[in-house]
């Protein structure tokens, strides 16, 4: 995941191996978003009998260049997904995601 702070004010969370993407007013509160749009791609792909994150391409490549200049954060970031059945079922639980700085 690569933290980049917005055009504007704020911050975005771009998870590099999925194009998916959420914006926050902060770094923390950017994460949250992040893992609730996680989450709620996780439900769709499933609701539609679909292998979670099947056909999700990679983040633009500008996204990995900013990887490249990025700094790791200090501390790992934990993602606390919902403990529904569904998401522990597949393997999704508590998932440490590293993440850069940019």
């Amino acid at each position: 995941m690569v933290l980049k702070e917005g055009a504007g004010s704020g911050w975005v969370a771009q998870c590099l191996e999925y194009d998916i993407a959420a914006q926050g007013p902060s770094i923390r509160a950017a994460i949250e978003n992040f893992r609730d749009v996680f989450q709620g791609q996780i439900a769709l792909d499933l609701k539609k009998n679909r292998e979670p994150m099947a056909g999700k391409k990679q983040a633009p490549p500008w996204y990995w260049q900013a990887l490249e200049d990025a700094e790791p954060l200090r501390n790992p970031i934990t993602l606390n997904l919902s403990k529904r059945s569904w998401l522990s079922f597949l393997g999704f639980g508590l998932t440490t995601a590293k993440a850069w700085v940019h």
